[in-house]
């Protein structure tokens, strides 16, 4: 049995805190009523060595809890958590405090797992993991506002304890496998992705209503056309005499087509799209297909996440949402939000405020301009002219001025696409030509950047060599495939150019949340949003345009610290609503 104390004097506490002081690490945990900081107390502060632990009853003695602040700001002791985002926001919210020099041991697994699946990062898990103690997690969904037991005692101080205990070999493991580096930038980034998740978005509810009304009939109205013309005469009819055909079975919709004449081997859309110029009726299907999207994904059910008590919509952002370590979003998913107007005017400041949307330019082209040191992409990017007009006058042999909006558009699909793998099958699709025509624009696209083709094609050898591939700070994910199969090995290569360019962008969009994070706490902007290369803060309407220069500044330090020989463009808005 480890030593454990209940702090019950301010003397105690400092006699605790000086203890605490001495040592490289300490472990912090909390236990709440809840899991909403809005609707949930705080009732227990855990503080622990690898030996013992000091508890602070919040519920008796609130005002001890506040003099935890100097111990929580100082550098040392390293403060250690599972799970930093949640303690940090109760913490914050329910005393005000905030806390420097973190260590999660949940993001440091995360880490140390290389991307891998199949594993859990739980508590009992990594504990089970890292230190092969089997962890009772029993009293975890027990009664915290009642009076406590000893049980639950032992388990909270157990869980400060156990986290204290897997500082050592966690630092070990990431040192090992150099990831020092990008252990630092994740646990930097903590307090920032849970004060977003605190401050929540505004949605104008009766403009979000409007759209999905009007969405869904649209939706009823095209639905009314495609039955009409999808189901032949002799095809049975309803009592209603309306068509029986379900629009959304894509067995039923390929028999209607075929019966049409429409030569479809699938109902995919890619392959819709392709035939949709011969045959009109497809493009009304897909436009159905949009539509019905749009209410699933962003119909009436967002209206449930408003808050009752602050009137905002608080999403659930994981940090390392992604084997790349690009953040991913849910309950709801902030980040799918379509980008059209519409959508995006019913995110809005609330009164007196604004919105700053600030966007890396193509951020992830950047990195791999200055990655592979191509000569052609850095120029292009050092001219600030249009990087997709320029790639289009070497794919198609036009002038600048000459270029038009479809070869535009067809060379920013193989600009992204080249980053993602994309072979001549997906461009063929993506600007509706034939495959021939295809081959031939990536074989120019490579003719020119001679210097992107040598780094991509390296970087899937080096990641089928040494089944691991890295960002340029060095976050790590391992590359498992199977030499027998064409496919894995070809998901292999995949991952081996795109990772390391995906997850440096990943890192630069950290950073910057991390920066912007300490220099604005002084003023009134607050970040509410991250969709990868882009954030979104708001901030009083006073200061509205002097922080959009300082947010702007900011930004472009991040990403100058990842890439070195192509500039760093930003683009800023002020607007009273999330759109560019």
């Amino acid at each position: 049995m480890k030593k454990i104390q209940i702090i019950k004097t301010t003397k105690e506490l400092n006699k605790a805190i000086n203890l605490l002081s001495q040592k490289e690490c300490i472990g912090v945990d909390t236990e709440t009523t809840g899991l909403d900081p809005y609707t949930s107390e705080l009732r227990l502060i855990q503080l622990a060595t690898t030996d013992r632990a000091f508890i602070i009853d919040v519920f008796k003695t609130p005002k001890l809890a506040n003099e935890l602040k100097t111990l929580f700001l100082a550098e040392k002791p390293v403060k250690v958590f599972h799970n930093a985002k949640f303690d940090l926001k109760m913490l914050k919210h329910h005393l005000g405090l905030r806390v420097h020099s973190i260590f999660d041991t949940m993001l440091a697994s995360k880490l140390i797992c290389g991307g891998r699946e199949g594993q859990s990062h739980n508590l009992a898990k990594t504990v089970d993991r890292f230190l092969n103690i089997e962890l009772d997690k029993t009293e975890q969904t027990s009664n915290w506002s009642a009076t406590l037991t000893e049980s639950q005692i032992q388990y909270a101080a157990y869980d400060a304890i156990v986290v204290c205990q897997l500082y050592q070999p966690q630092l070990l493991k990431l040192c090992e496998l150099d990831l020092l580096d990008t252990a630092e930038l994740e646990f930097d980034c903590v307090a920032a992705i849970a004060d977003m998740e605190l401050t929540g978005m505004l949605l104008d509810e009766k403009h979000w209503r409007a759209i999905v009304e009007d969405t869904e009939k649209k939706s009823l109205s095209i639905a009314t056309t495609l039955r009409q013309a999808l189901d032949p005469v002799d095809v049975q009819m309803s009592l209603f005499g309306e068509s029986t055909i379900n629009l959304d079975s894509p067995s039923q919709v390929q028999e209607a087509l075929r019966k049409l004449g429409i030569p479809v081997s699938d109902t995919r859309s890619s392959h819709l799209q392709h035939l949709a110029k011969e045959f009109p009726i497809l493009y009304q299907l897909l436009e159905y297909r949009s539509l019905q999207k749009a209410l699933s994904a962003y119909g009436l059910g967002i209206l449930k996440f408003i808050h009752p008590i602050t009137g905002r919509i608080h999403a659930n952002f994981l940090q390392i949402g992604t084997p790349t370590g690009r953040l991913s979003c849910h309950e709801p998913n902030l980040q799918q939000i379509p980008a059209s107007k519409e959508y995006r005017n019913c995110f809005i400041a609330s009164p007196g405020n604004r919105l700053i949307i600030a966007d890396y330019s193509q951020i992830e082209l950047r990195v791999l301009a200055d990655w592979s040191k191509d000569t052609v992409l850095t120029k292009a990017f050092h001219s600030g002219a249009d990087l997709h007009c320029i790639t289009a006058s070497q794919m198609f042999g036009a002038s600048l001025s000459e270029v038009t909006t479809e070869q535009r558009s067809a060379a920013k699909q193989l600009n992204y696409g080249i980053i993602y793998g994309m072979g001549a099958q997906g461009l063929a699709n993506r600007i509706d030509r034939p495959i021939s025509e295809a081959e031939k624009l990536i074989e120019r696209y490579f003719r020119t950047y001679s210097g992107v083709a040598c780094w991509l094609n390296q970087a899937g050898k080096e990641a089928l060599v040494n089944k691991q591939t890295r960002s340029r700070l060095g976050r790590l994910m391992y590359i498992d495939f199977d030499l027998t199969d064409s496919a894995s090995l070809s998901a292999a290569v995949r991952l081996g150019k795109n990772m390391p360019i995906q997850a440096t962008s990943a890192d630069i969009s950290k950073r910057a949340m991390t920066i912007l994070h300490h220099s604005l706490t002084n003023t009134s902007a607050k970040l509410i949003n991250n969709v990868h290369d882009e954030l979104v803060l708001e901030v009083s309407s006073s200061e509205a345009e002097e922080i959009a220069k300082q947010v702007e500044k900011e930004m472009m330090t991040a990403g100058q610290e990842f890439i070195h020989n192509v500039p760093v463009v930003v683009d800023v808005k002020v607007a009273d609503a999330w759109v560019k």
